[in-house]
């Protein structure tokens, strides 16, 4: 799909032509197809740095978190240690894919340096734990 879109792009701008002098997109985005960009150099802990015109966008993956019980139509916040995070940074939680039904990530509040709180609701009747997993990923926004 990405393939075909980028196809696509670039018979549009043939189509309606490009002043030789325009800068190339600044934002990239890596996808598991043929990556048409320029990664900058990873930043601690293995993330992959996207440059963008408001400053960087990471992508951390691989990242362990173990939540504790839910209880019923309640939240609990759990602590994780996420190399690379500063204390101005907005981060977004990607959770995987097979996160138990009745579970939501409500959202991620910076700590500190290296270190997220993240909330998760459990909206259902009954008590769920949801299972620890290594396949979450965050996004950093760094100002």
């Amino acid at each position: 799909m990405s393939e075909l879109l980028w196809q696509l792009g670039r018979l549009f701008r043939l189509l309606i032509g490009r002043p030789r002098d325009a800068a190339p997109p600044k934002f990239w985005v890596k996808t598991g197809i043929p990556f048409r960009g320029a990664l900058m150099p990873a930043m601690e802990g293995g993330a992959v740095e996207v440059r963008s015109d408001f400053g960087g966008v990471y992508l951390v993956s691989g990242v362990t978190v173990d939540p504790a019980n839910i209880t019923a139509v309640a939240a609990v916040d759990t602590a994780i240690t996420l190399a690379g995070v500063r204390a101005n940074d907005e981060v977004v939680a990607i959770p995987p894919i097979l996160l138990e039904a009745g579970v939501t990530v409500q959202g991620v509040n910076v700590l500190g340096a290296d270190s997220v709180s993240m909330r998760l609701t459990n909206g259902s009747a009954g008590a769920i734990n949801p299972a620890s997993s290594a396949l979450w990923k965050f996004l950093v926004f760094r100002r």
